[in-house]
């Protein structure tokens, strides 16, 4: 069993990478790292103890490390991209209705969007967006069109 151990950590590995690209965070990753890592131990006949040992604590620095890295590359925790639209102008390309969400165009970006005052605003009609609901935006006529 011990000579194929390394199958079994390829096995954890390779799920938890599976695991990550169907997820939407950046957490497991870090733990197909360590898994990975255990799996070359076990490869070379280190001791069921020595691989454990090694899947956690190179997954928490792993963890740690990548997360910070990642963090800062990306600028998480920063604005959402939402309220950078907040403000902005487009054009109404689906039709906005009481009950719907219809669609605009703002900054390159196709937005769902539903009337601050659930009125209907038809396509071709000029709106200021006034707030935000997750990726929805919230917008009202301003005279255009």
């Amino acid at each position: 069993m011990t000579n194929l151990l390394w199958i079994v950590w390829l096995i954890v590995g390779l799920a938890l990478v599976i695991v990550e690209i169907l997820t939407v965070g950046i957490l497991a990753i870090w733990f197909a790292i360590g898994a990975f890592t255990a799996m070359l131990l076990a490869y070379l006949g280190f001791s069921l103890a020595m691989q454990l040992s090694a899947f956690l604590v190179v997954s928490l620095v792993a963890l740690l490390v990548g997360t910070k890295l990642v963090t800062t590359k990306l600028k998480l925790g920063g604005t959402p991209v939402s309220m950078t639209v907040i403000g902005k102008e487009g054009k109404v390309t689906k039709n906005i209705s009481p009950h719907t969400f219809g669609e605009v165009f703002i900054k390159n970006e196709y937005w769902a969007a539903r009337s601050v005052d659930n009125e209907s605003i038809g396509v071709g009609a000029i709106v200021k967006v006034v707030d935000t609901q997750g990726v929805h935006v919230i917008v009202e006529k301003t005279g255009g069109k």
